[in-house]
């Protein structure tokens, strides 16, 4: 008698509690589901946008890193970009543009610190490009891609004119910079006089 009374309950509250653990079981999955997606779409938006690392959405996507891979199942993915995100934060200080008027030997003195300083930034986008290398082989690992390191780096196409055209906008905005900062004067020249009216 009591065993079946207890068999009853077990029925009945299996009875009762199916749709809801049905319910709970969908939510669940549904949501392990959406964070997936949302992993993949940042991996696929850096994979896309790898030739252009300045794009607002390459850079919308290393900012979701944080967000979307926690857990331990992320933690490789997460300490790539930890290091990536470190790297950039010790980019090399330009050295200050001389005066108009500044001597010769703070001319040359200036030349000598530019040229160092080019060779630190090729140095440091070399390696900065080693780990982004990496941190999309942490990110395509997490889902099963086996990209090799030449297919990250090689495999990637930009137009050449977009390049040209990123450059012409840096170049100019430098030297609009320089102008209005008053560290470089216009060139002038006059070629013709407006002629004087006689009185």
């Amino acid at each position: 008698m009591l065993y079946q009374v207890i068999m009853d309950l077990l029925v009945l509250s299996a009875i009762v509690s199916g749709p809801f653990l049905g319910i709970w079981v969908h939510g669940k999955l549904d949501a392990r589901k959406q964070a997936y997606e949302r992993r993949l779409d940042i991996f696929k938006t850096l994979m896309t946008t790898r030739a252009t690392p300045l794009s607002a959405q390459h850079v919308d996507a290393l900012n979701r890193i944080d967000i979307e891979f926690i857990g331990s199942d992320g933690k490789k993915v997460r300490d790539a970009w930890k290091i990536l995100l470190h790297h950039f934060d010790s980019a090399p200080v330009a050295p200050p543009i001389p005066r108009v008027d500044a001597t010769q030997q703070e001319q040359v003195a200036y030349s000598e610190a530019f040229r160092q300083f080019s060779d630190n930034v090729e140095r440091w986008v070399r390696h900065g490009d080693d780990l982004r290398t990496n941190l999309l082989m942490q990110l395509g690992a997490s889902f099963q891609y086996d990209f090799d390191e030449v297919q990250i780096r090689k495999a990637a196409y930009s137009p050449k004119l977009h390049g040209d055209i990123e450059n012409m906008q840096k170049s100019f905005l430098e030297t609009a910079n320089e102008v209005l900062s008053g560290n470089r004067s216009l060139r002038m020249y006059v070629t013709n006089w407006p002629a004087q009216e006689e009185k």
